[in-house]
C-alpha cells in the first residue's frame, strides 16, 4: 500500500503493513469524515493505493488525527492481533514515518 500526498510525498510500505494498519484504523474511520469514503473504497476493493494528492487541510488533519488513534492504540495493544507479531517495531516505525510525512505535509499547506 501507498499512500500518495501532496508536494509528490509518498509513504509506501509492504503489503502486511497496510493491511495491519487498515485493520487497526476501521474503529475510527467515521470519526475521520473527510476521507472515510476514500478509505472504504481502498479497504472494500483491496486498491493498494490511498490517493490523498489533491487533500485539503481538513483531509489531512482527519488523516494525521486517524494515524494518531491507530499509533496510540497500537502502543496500548503492543504485539496482540497483529499479523506478523514478531515485527510489530517495524509496524511502528513505519507508522511513526506515515505521522511524520503527514505532518510536513501539513506544515507545508495552505
Amino acid at each position: 500500500m501507498s499512500v500518495l500526498l501532496p508536494d509528490e510525498r509518498l509513504w509506501a510500505t509492504n503489503r502486511w503493513i497496510a493491511r495491519q494498519l487498515s485493520a487497526d484504523a476501521i474503529p475510527w474511520i467515521d470519526a475521520a469524515s473527510a476521507l472515510a469514503g476514500e478509505i472504504r473504497f481502498c479497504l472494500e476493493t483491496k486498491v493498494d493505493t490511498l490517493d490523498l494528492r489533491q487533500a485539503d487541510r481538513a483531509m489531512l488533519q482527519a488523516f494525521a488525527a486517524l494515524i494518531k488513534k491507530v499509533v496510540d492504540y497500537r502502543t496500548t495493544m503492543g504485539a496482540s492481533n497483529v499479523a506478523e507479531h514478531n515485527d510489530v517495531l517495524v509496524y511502528m516505525s513505519k507508522l511513526m514515518e506515515l505521522n511524520q510525512l503527514v505532518q510536513a505535509t501539513l506544515d507545508t499547506c495552505s
